[in-house]
């Protein structure tokens, strides 16, 4: 899969946030927030002491994206032990690394490594189908690293390393509807640790985000409806502010324990306005929490549809005419509307304009995922899970 995600707090006075993790195996991803003064301040987590040789293993696996180069076996497998000392739930923060604040959370998901590694980072079923309410659109920018995650991902015994460079737009935050985009290099690597193959994921951004845009959560959070505009800053008395994702770093790793995967992920953030880090560890890990539960839900849901299933779903959706496509994305912003607390992007839903101003691939995402609640047995507008398609189709 790919990415942790994390979301960004910038901060006025006492600050609060939302911090985006999400893996597709490995990954994390982020979202700049600013906090508004009547925000409660998150508990200080207790930091987590590195030692010199654990702080030498991150630093050889950070310089991994970019290089072209395998990952350094001996630095896996220093982090993996550690790793699999750490306590199911554990949240730690993490020294400053040069200058970006950092986290680290431990939690497992109930399904073996050989079924969650193909939904988390197979090219070809969207990320937002195991992070909804982290990822809006997260893809491989080369067809032929496209290529060899279909391989990786078909053949989890063998070692493995892919290179290449994400697009990645993050969902707007909780609190301030900012939403970031930006580009990452990443490497995913299967490496054998101690006899047992894991899945090692390390993504650095390539530059800072694009400024960050207006956008809305609709309703509660675990419905994963949003709304997006291109109006820079951010909601509320918070409307002049530009604020960037400056610089961001995670680790992730995926590693069997029998019949569970035990996913850890370590992520660093300089994020903020004016050249200033305004992120703390706990809005970290607060980012982190959010994946992590979706994660494990999808996951572990008896109604998951099988892989291949899942795969031809998001097939379809792509390959669907532009009417019948607008009509689901359509059905899918109409329920949304009586929750849609925003006066100019309620007017432009309910003039069905909004589909105007978006790209296609955000149409896409709103039918996918208006599908997948439905086969996951969550509320959704649709009328029935039998022929998700049924509805677009004369």
């Amino acid at each position: 899969m790919h990415r942790l995600w994390a979301l960004v707090v910038l901060t006025i006075n006492a600050p609060s946030m939302e911090e985006v993790s999400f893996m597709r195996a490995g990954w994390i991803v982020v979202v700049v927030m600013v906090v508004a003064m009547a925000a409660p301040v998150w508990a200080a987590p207790q930091e987590l002491s590195l030692t010199p040789e654990l702080g030498a293993a991150i630093e050889r696996l950070l310089a991994g994206p970019g290089s072209g180069a395998d990952l350094d076996a001996a630095a896996v497998t220093t982090l993996v032990q550690m790793a699999r000392d750490l306590p199911v739930g554990g949240e730690f923060a993490l020294p400053r690394r040069k200058g970006l604040s950092g986290a680290l959370s431990v939690f497992t998901v109930a399904v073996p490594f050989a079924r969650v590694v193909p939904y988390a980072y197979h090219p070809d079923i969207p990320s937002y189908a195991t992070m909804p309410s982290s990822i809006r659109l997260q893809e491989w920018t080369s067809e032929a690293v496209k290529a060899a995650m279909r391989q990786l991902v078909a053949n989890l015994s063998q070692p493995r390393t892919v290179h290449g460079v994400e697009r990645e737009v993050i969902v707007p935050n909780l609190d301030t509807g900012g939403y970031y985009e930006y580009l990452q290099e990443r490497v995913i690597a299967l490496v054998p640790v101690e006899g047992t193959m894991v899945l090692a994921s390390v993504a650095c951004q390539v530059q800072p985000s694009s400024v960050g845009r207006r956008g809305l959560v609709v309703g509660d959070d675990r419905q994963w409806n949003y709304l997006f505009s291109e109006t820079v800053g951010l909601g509320g008395a918070l409307g002049w502010v530009k604020s960037y994702m400056y610089e961001g770093c995670s680790l992730a790793f995926f590693i069997p324990e029998q019949e569970k995967t035990r996913v850890v992920s370590f992520k660093w953030l300089r994020a903020g306005w004016s050249g200033i880090n305004m992120v703390r560890p706990s809005h970290i890990l607060e980012g982190m929490r959010r994946f992590g539960t979706d994660f494990r839900s999808i996951l572990e849901s008896p109604s998951l549809p099988s892989l291949a299933e899942t795969i031809g779903l998001a097939a379809k959706v792509r390959g669907l005419p532009q009417d019948r496509l607008a009509a689901l994305a359509q059905g899918a912003l109409t329920a949304m509307l009586p929750q849609v607390s925003d006066r100019q992007l309620s007017e432009l839903v309910r003039d069905r304009q909004y589909l105007q101003n978006v790209p296609r691939d955000e149409w896409e995402r709103l039918a996918f995922l208006e599908i997948w609640k439905c086969r996951l047995g969550r509320t959704s507008s649709l009328t029935s899970c039998l022929e998700p398609l049924a509805s677009v189709y004369p």
